[in-house]
């Protein structure tokens, strides 16, 4: 098995058309497999019945590749039956989510829904294949959602750096995009840069597919605040790549789209700037929290008496490997740990104490203040242990 980051270039799932399979009929799939019970797209159901069967092993298939894991889900990308397929797993967080799973919708069953209810709209958006939920009476365990693979679609922030007119022209058909999709009172409350994939077409003008839909939500009639919510996160993530007015240029293009007057076009403006940059600000209080836990960026293990915390680049040989140099050194006989700096705190409150510095320097590097980068924090289990903060040691020359 292969281990790959999401990159801006990875093939992305195949669009549907208001009149293609995705608004076909979905067959569900009477008898449960693996514990699991299937709805597929109609056409799809042989396909499904495989995906089912080796659902639980797609690690191990030849040829596979995580694209993004976290502790709550797993996307692969896998040739299933002979046809690149995209699979997303979710995963229960505990009780927490067996009680929450009882009263919402899956995510699983969320995009689904919404891919669907899209495509009728005549939305580029993923074709689904197949969704699976497992549950242990009525309490929620995993869930798993299928969709086809196509190649030649990428992240549009390639297309923004081309030059102020192709900028232009992707910023006006995000514009388009987003009064279409609020037309038909649709309303994507995560709709940024890493959500949408682009193709350049052979006249070169551009077209845009809406990726990652189980946040989105439908309703009866749309507020400026409900505008703004959908529009900030986009204007949040183009922040360093587009200039401010273009920006503005941007909300105004959409609020002559969705048939706002100039009055509620500035009030709108005004909204999304104070809800992208409220939406930063918790972005980077999450980023913070997520140290302390299993994520994307950071890993939590126990091994050999140690607690660890760690940014998922560091390896724990690694880490092991300087705290071993840092305990020589203490002793005289090893020269300084080569690459990184080790602080050690010992006695009461060391655990607080270390736990405290750790997300100190991740926070300095979550808002990109110069400072050192962090790499680990390590509690050795037992009393009258120690706790460890190792970061990297800054370039020479560099003054922090």
């Amino acid at each position: 098995m292969r281990r790959e980051p999401a990159e801006h270039t990875m093939p992305a799932p195949t669009p549907a058309s208001h009149d293609g399979p995705a608004a076909a009929a979905p067959v569900h799939i009477p008898e449960p497999i693996a514990g699991r019970r299937w709805t597929a797209r109609a056409g799809c159901v042989e396909l499904a019945r495989c995906l089912a069967g080796k659902l639980d092993t797609l690690r191990s298939m030849p040829g596979c590749t995580i694209i993004k894991e976290n502790t709550v889900r797993t996307v692969y990308r896998v040739q299933v039956d002979g046809r690149e397929l995209i699979v997303k797993h979710y995963r229960s967080r505990g009780l927490r989510d067996a009680l929450k799973f009882l009263f919402v919708r899956t995510k699983a069953r969320a995009e689904w829904r919404a891919a669907r209810r899209m495509a009728e709209a005549g939305l580029l958006v993923p074709t689904m294949i197949a969704f699976a939920e497992r549950r242990t009476g009525p309490f929620f365990r995993d869930a798993s959602l299928a969709m086809d693979l196509i190649p030649g679609v990428y992240s549009p922030l390639g297309l923004l750096q081309q030059g102020q007119p192709m900028r232009r022209s992707v910023l006006d058909r995000i514009a388009e995009l987003v009064a279409q999709m609020h037309r038909h009172r649709i309303l994507h409350t995560d709709f940024h840069t890493g959500n949408l994939l682009a193709r350049q077409r052979p006249d070169g003008s551009v077209e845009l597919h809406v990726i990652d839909l189980h946040s989105v939500r439908f309703s009866l009639w749309l507020t400026i605040g409900d505008r703004a919510d959908c529009l900030a996160p986009i204007v949040q993530s183009l922040t360093d790549l587009v200039p401010h007015d273009e920006l503005e240029q941007m909300c105004r293009r959409y609020a002559q789209e969705a048939g706002l007057g100039d009055s509620a076009a500035g009030r709108l403006w005004m909204q999304v700037r104070r809800r992208a940059a409220r939406n930063d600000e918790q972005a980077l209080r999450r980023r913070v929290r997520h140290c302390l836990k299993n994520s994307s960026k950071f890993a939590v293990e126990c091994i050999g008496g140690l607690q660890v915390f760690r940014a998922r680049s560091a390896a724990i040989d690694e880490i092991r490997s300087s705290l071993r140099e840092y305990r020589e050194r203490q002793a005289g006989t090893a020269a300084p740990v080569s690459g990184v700096i080790v602080q050690e705190w010992r006695g009461w409150g060391r655990r607080s104490h270390a736990r405290a510095a750790w997300a100190s320097v991740n926070n300095l590097d979550a808002r990109g203040i110069p400072g050192p980068e962090p790499v680990a924090l390590v509690h050795e289990t037992g009393f009258g242990r120690s706790s460890f903060l190792i970061t990297k040691q800054p370039p020479p020359g560099t003054d922090q």
